[in-house]
């Protein structure tokens, strides 16, 4: 492991120590050090260990006793090592079915199988009011955390934010099949590897949205003013404005 991977670890691991928690941002880094050979397997060891200690102690005692259960039924009965790598490939299932979309410290469920082979995020509609599914390709998550770009990959919690919190929505986009496409339309924050900040002045992001929910493309955009927050030559890119924030200009 590289001494910068190693420092990442290291700040992680003092901040978790000092605040009971860490940046959920920062923690990408751990996906890139646990693809290495039996590190997922060493890794669960240790935090089995150190739910055992302690046990008794802290809120989630009830889910560390189920992870145990999960386990034991995994490889029943069988020497450690067996058990360690029979636990390794369920949690390594477990793991791509985990919460991506995370901001403001806090994680949303995406573990539900609405739609096979994608995260999920559920959001009320701001046009309904109802609560509505939206989907990502697992894949094109994954493949943006192991070959990037990194700023696409962090660009997500961006969307995730735009989705629940739009400043406009735009329904058709001039292009051939996509006429019952959504576009959403916000102000979100920027993210990156371990920080996250305002968006730049006279900046927009938008996120493209097919008619059953799922996402497929999401961008950062100039507005057509610093006052004026939208997207450049929208009359001729979009069909129509279907929903406006009252705060929109």
């Amino acid at each position: 492991m590289n001494t910068g991977a190693t420092e990442k670890l290291l700040r992680i691991a003092d901040s978790i120590s000092r605040e009971g928690y860490a940046n959920l941002t920062r923690l990408t880094v751990l996906e890139k050090w646990l693809d290495g050979p039996a590190r997922m397997a060493g890794l669960g060891v240790w935090v089995a260990t150190q739910a055992v200690r302690a046990e008794g102690k802290n809120k989630h005692e009830g889910e560390a006793r189920q992870l145990f259960k999960d386990s034991r039924a995994a490889a029943p009965n069988a020497p450690l090592q067996n058990a360690i790598d029979r636990s390794t490939s369920k949690a390594s299932q477990w793991h791509s079915k985990t919460a991506l979309f995370s901001h403001q410290g806090s994680v949303k469920p995406l573990a539900n199988l609405l739609r096979k082979g994608y995260l999920t995020l559920s959001s009320p509609d701001p046009i309904s009011g109802l609560e509505r599914e939206f989907f990502l390709s697992q894949s094109t998550a994954d493949h943006l955390l192991r070959c990037g770009p990194s700023s696409k990959y962090f660009a997500i919690q961006s969307a995730v934010m735009v989705i629940e919190n739009p400043l406009m929505i735009f329904k058709g986009l001039e292009r051939d099949g996509k006429e019952d496409a959504l576009c959403f339309v916000g102000k979100p924050d920027r993210f990156g590897d371990g920080w996250k900040a305002p968006a730049s002045p006279g900046w927009i992001f938008l996120v493209f949205v097919t008619g059953d929910g799922v996402i497929f493309e999401w961008r950062w955009e100039k507005s057509v003013s610093e006052s004026d927050s939208n997207p450049s030559d929208c009359n001729a890119r979009f069909g129509e404005l279907i929903w406006k924030h009252s705060s929109s200009s």
